[in-house]
């Protein structure tokens, strides 16, 4: 269709006009695939590491650490596959909340184990002291025994039972958006 045009330099004229829209879709088979999918699969098998006897360090160390660094190397991948923007994105909220978690089953293990330890060398103390010896410890060491014992005996029961329960929580909360 012709369009009448007026500019400072002639009276009046007319030009043809073309217009075009566009829907872009997007498939997000590709990101869901390489970076969504594996990172919960690598909180799965940072989760299964609760499981594992505390005793045993070395299984413990990599159940943690092997999935938090293969997150953050999705992380890296991630950022230099999508565009420089100034904004988060909801993938990104996705991998760092990912990341938070396995960091949070590591620590947990961290003091799990101090408290394990602690326990185990307060019952060797207590057999090598005589029956009726009586030992006045200072109140901060009475806090620190009690610490250890409420956490070797509640937090691993309780991160066991309240990870899942938060973390698919919060991705479904992520996904439904």
């Amino acid at each position: 269709s012709k369009q009448p045009f007026r500019s400072q330099y002639s009276q009046q004229y007319y030009y043809s006009e073309l217009s075009a829209e566009f829907t872009l879709t997007r498939d997000h088979g590709y990101l869901w695939n390489n970076f969504v999918g594996i990172v919960i699969l690598f909180y799965v098998l940072s989760y299964i590491g609760l499981y594992i006897d505390v005793a045993a360090a070395p299984a413990r160390v990599a159940a943690g650490v092997i999935p938090a660094l293969t997150t953050s190397n999705k992380m890296s991948a991630l950022a230099s596959a999508l565009p420089p923007i100034s904004y988060g994105t909801r993938l990104g909220a996705i991998m760092d909340f990912n990341l938070l978690m396995i960091v949070i089953h590591f620590i947990e293990y961290g003091f799990v184990h101090w408290a394990a330890k602690t326990v185990k060398a307060e019952a060797a103390k207590k057999q090598d002291v005589e029956g009726g010896e009586v030992i006045v410890e200072p109140g901060w060491r009475r806090f620190y025994r009690k610490a250890a014992h409420f956490i070797h005996a509640y937090l691993e029961l309780t991160t066991r039972i309240l990870s899942p329960i938060v973390y698919f929580t919060v991705m479904i909360a992520f996904c439904v958006k």
